[in-house]
């Protein structure tokens, strides 16, 4: 109700630092109704009051710097862009909302790409990568390097990143037009034209969307006949003069707004009324503290006995954990010391007996032979891989050396020890590092 909301948001204008959350809600709800209804600096002037009032409710402030984000985007202001998202990823990283956190960076990710930095773009989609658990945003990432390589012309593996997109379940109409171009770019008319109708016929389509792949269907459709033609033609021509250039011309009102308010020295008149009051305040609250001086000292002993146990348990948590790192290396080195004997052993080929891997194992160490019936019995490893793990973890055998010990090609060698990685969870460059950790 953009009349309720109007009224709400001048009837809290005075009281605003009375009511500073009433105050940013009711602004921010107020500029999602004027921004779709296409009053684009009204909105923005909206958000902006949401983000400068004085609420603690981050939430709000982060999704009001989202819209006005999109906004810049929309006016292909793209570092502005980056610099709204920025804060939104800010205020969703106070409030510790990692999937919205993670949502914004893409975003910023989104803007990098759009800006032709590609650089800082790759940099933010690895950090996500390394950090997010969301399998949605994991997937928005995929869009995000298909419009990255889209700008930088490398037209194939944007259409890979797309599909890849698709295939983890979102079929944003953004992917659509991203193949529709990238065809169109490889002269790939037949699926340009077969992507480009799926954009203008998808009911959540924008009229940006649809711009974006008219003139593939003007141009390359050869099945359209003339009076289609006509008719996209004179689609294309309303969007044009309808839709377009008045959003073009609103959202660059709205971008001005935007920079004047973010060049603009607030008026301090207020903040003197708030100092005054605040001297007030402060005459009172001494002659208060006065009275509580004597249990504040109460509470500041206990304080600093808390602090001295807690000073206390610190170093004893720390003393444990220098033990168990001593351990840790000492077993380490044991490790290493047995298997440079094994391997500089004239029979060392004789020593490793495989008909009884647990004294073949004890060479190697005490425990391994504990982690050796575990590997084979969680991780399904059939007997060559378990074999090809206990030579990987004595670790001086090539894998021409480990194929004539097991008796395979050296080839066959390369393929098990990608299989057993596989199961574990880690590389082959990392095999042997994972396997001494989970021995020690």
């Amino acid at each position: 109700d953009s009349t309720a909301l109007a009224f709400a948001v001048t009837t809290l204008e005075p009281v605003r630092l009375l009511f500073p959350t009433d105050y940013a809600h009711a602004n921010y709800y107020y500029g999602r109704l004027l921004r779709e209804a296409g009053d684009q600096p009204e909105a923005m002037l909206a958000f902006l009051r949401a983000v400068h009032s004085r609420t603690k409710d981050h939430e709000i402030k982060a999704r009001s710097w989202s819209n006005m984000g999109t906004m810049c985007h929309w006016a292909e202001e793209y570092a502005l862009a980056y610099t709204m998202y920025e804060q939104c990823a800010e205020h969703f990283y106070s409030i510790q909302d990692s999937t919205n956190y993670y949502y914004a960076l893409n975003a910023m990710a989104y803007e990098l790409a759009d800006n032709s930095n590609k650089l800082e773009c790759q940099k933010l989609i690895n950090l996500i990568e390394d950090e997010c658990t969301s399998e949605r945003v994991l997937a928005k990432i995929w869009e995000t390097r298909a419009e990255m390589y889209l700008i930088s012309a490398q037209y194939d593996s944007a259409i890979y990143c797309v599909r890849m997109f698709q295939e983890k379940g979102c079929h944003d109409v953004s992917g659509y037009v991203i193949k529709a171009q990238a065809f169109s770019y490889l002269c790939e008319e037949d699926s340009a034209v077969y992507y480009a109708k799926i954009v203008m016929d998808a009911p959540n389509a924008t009229f940006q969307n649809k711009y974006n792949v008219l003139f593939i269907l003007e141009q390359q459709d050869k099945t359209i006949d003339s009076e289609e033609i006509k008719r996209l033609s004179s689609e294309r021509s309303d969007i044009d003069s309808y839709h377009l250039d008045p959003l073009s011309a609103s959202l660059q009102n709205a971008i001005q707004l935007l920079k004047q308010s973010i060049n603009h020295k607030p008026d301090l008149r207020w903040l003197y009324a708030v100092v005054f009051t605040l001297l007030i305040l402060s005459i009172s609250a001494s002659i208060y503290i006065k009275k509580q001086k004597s249990k504040n000292l109460l509470l500041f002993q206990q304080a600093k006995a808390a602090r001295e146990e807690h000073r206390a348990f610190s170093e004893q948590v720390q003393l444990v954990r220098n033990e168990l790192s001593d351990l840790r290396q000492k077993r380490l080195y044991e490790i290493q010391n047995n298997c440079n004997a094994l391997h500089q052993s004239k029979n060392w080929k004789k020593d490793l007996h495989w008909d009884n891997y647990v004294e073949m194992c004890e060479i190697i160490n005490e425990y391994f032979f504990l982690f050796a019936d575990k590997l084979k019995g969680e991780k399904e490893l059939n007997e060559k891989e378990f074999r090809l793990c206990v030579l990987v973890v004595i670790g001086f055998f090539s894998d021409k050396e480990m194929a004539d010990i097991l008796c395979y090609g050296e080839n066959s060698i390369r393929g098990i020890k990608r299989n057993v990685a596989l199961k574990l969870g880690t590389t082959s460059k990392k095999l042997r590092d994972f396997l001494l950790s989970k021995i020690v």
